[in-house]
């Protein structure tokens, strides 16, 4: 009898948890003039699962998540090549996914003045060459 207890409350009070907060996958987009050789961004709105996949995972870059934080590099000086594409999938549950405090790292180690366009999408666009302007 006790393991029939036992399954039911697993049925009623546990199984629908799974279905209540299921995770979807979110794509960060990226447009860039310059190679990236790192990346640290927050998630907001949204509790963060994991992050993996995109084209830091196909140019060999390590990513940690955790307290809504991304973080990814590579550990042989590989770099994400100027372009665009999916730069991480993120897991996420919950609705309204906006990455914010962006930092984006250039292979010499100085930092990419790149900005977070729609919430979802990372652009950054060299300077002219010889303009000085901001």
């Amino acid at each position: 009898m006790t393991f029939f207890k036992a399954v039911f409350y697993f049925i009623i009070l546990i199984l629908p948890t799974q279905f209540l907060s299921a995770s979807t996958q979110v794509d960060i987009l990226y447009s860039s003039d310059a190679d990236i050789a790192g990346f640290q961004f927050d998630v907001d709105n949204v509790e963060l699962i994991g992050a993996s996949g995109g084209d830091a995972e196909a140019n060999g870059f390590m990513v940690s998540s955790g307290n809504n934080t991304v973080l990814g590099f590579s550990l042989t000086g590989s770099v994400i090549p100027a372009g665009s594409g999916v730069l991480i999938t993120l897991e996420v549950e919950g609705q309204g996914t906006c990455i914010s405090n962006l930092i984006l790292a250039e292979q010499v180690g100085g930092s990419l003045d790149a900005e977070v366009v729609a919430c979802l999408n990372i652009n950054y666009t060299a300077p002219a060459p010889g303009c000085t302007n901001q």
